[in-house]
């Protein structure tokens, strides 16, 4: 489900829970993920700019400082909140933000392989996911290849997103073509898995974010 509240421009990927202690997860412009973390949340803010032209009550005006958009992320449980100011008003003038960085916090458990309902999202969010895993998945192979070799020798993070990727090009679903079985955040699958919708459905967009970063602490 998603909620635009139009007084606060908070944008909320379902289940919102009690808040407790938080962490950060930041993308620095030297981390080789960071366009894509950025091209990604800037898209995903232009959608809810037009929601505010269309929907609003007033004439829109840049968000304040302090709004927020809210990603959830149910594989990790955790909920991602970022401010998007910063990030808007740097590429706007066609530069690029000093980091982008979000507010990690615990979010109640969700049941497994609850599909989040995105509506008329749906194919929207699945291109911006598409496009940051199957992009820095794709961008970093070679460096993988030529220092672990054969695919069983990569991390098993990168074994996951692996699948992960493929998923991406088929609709979503489980689409395994070896004997491998990859596991990461209590999801596990295997060849038995085929045809099995996993992309907002056990994998929310907030655990893309997630996801890539560890991908970027797992390179050699």
């Amino acid at each position: 489900m998603i909620r635009l509240h139009n007084l606060n421009v908070v944008v909320v990927f379902t289940f919102m829970g009690k808040k407790v202690s938080a962490n950060r997860l930041t993308f620095s412009p030297t981390d080789p993920s960071f366009r894509l973390v950025a091209s990604y949340l800037m898209a995903f803010q232009g959608f809810v700019s037009a929601v505010e032209i269309y929907n609003g009550d007033q004439p829109p005006v840049p968000w304040p400082a302090d709004d927020t958009a809210v990603i959830d992320a149910a594989a990790a449980g955790q909920t991602l909140t970022f401010k998007p100011r910063a990030l808007v008003e740097a590429m706007v003038k066609n530069r690029w933000p000093d980091e982008v960085s979000f507010e990690v916090e615990a979010m109640p458990p969700v049941l497994a392989g609850s599909a989040i309902n995105l509506g008329v999202l749906e194919n929207f969010m699945f291109g911006l996911g598409q496009s940051l895993i199957t992009n820095f998945f794709e961008e970093q192979r070679d460096r993988l290849e030529s220092h672990y070799g054969r695919v069983p020798n990569w991390p098993n993070v990168w074994n996951f997103a692996r699948v992960v990727r493929n998923a991406m090009s088929h609709g979503g679903c489980i689409t395994i073509r070896d004997q491998s079985r990859v596991a990461w955040k209590g999801l596990s699958y295997s060849s038995a898995d085929n045809g099995r919708k996993i992309v907002n459905v056990d994998i929310w967009p907030g655990d893309l974010f997630i996801l890539v970063k560890e991908l970027e602490r797992a390179l050699p």
